[in-house]
C-alpha cells in the first residue's frame, strides 16, 4: 500500500538504473512502494524475478532505434543539403504502454 505522506520519487530512463536505486535505499532499509516511488523504463526480462515487481514503460526496442536511426539519416541529409541541420529534427511519438508493478 503506497503511503500518501511520502514525497520522494523517482523516475529512471532505464529499468537497470532503477534496480540500483533499489539496491542501494534498500541498504539503508527503505523500502519501494512504500518510503518511496519508483519507475522504470524498458520492462527488462528480470523484472519478473524482483520483488517488490518495479513500475515500468514498455516499448519497442526495434521501434526506437528504427526512429533513431530515420532521425540520423534526416539530420545528415539536410546538412548535406546545406540546410540548417542544427534545427530541431522530426519528432515521432512512440507507442508505449505503463506495466503496473508495486512501486508507485
Amino acid at each position: 500500500m503506497l503511503d500518501e505522506s511520502r514525497k520522494t520519487a523517482f523516475v529512471c530512463s532505464a529499468d537497470e538504473f532503477a534496480l540500483e536505486v533499489m539496491k542501494r535505499l534498500k541498504k539503508s532499509g527503505k523500502r519501494a512502494g512504500r518510503d518511496y516511488g519508483i519507475i522504470g523504463f524498458d520492462n527488462i526480462d528480470i523484472l519478473d524475478y524482483v520483488t517488490p515487481r518495479l513500475t515500468t514503460i514498455s516499448n519497442s526496442v526495434a521501434e526506437v532505434a528504427e526512429t533513431a536511426v530515420a532521425l540520423l539519416f534526416e539530420l545528415i541529409m539536410r546538412k548535406q543539403e546545406g540546410k540548417n541541420w542544427e534545427e530541431p529534427a522530426s519528432c515521432k511519438i512512440l507507442p508505449y504502454r505503463m506495466v503496473e508493478g508495486e512501486t508507485i
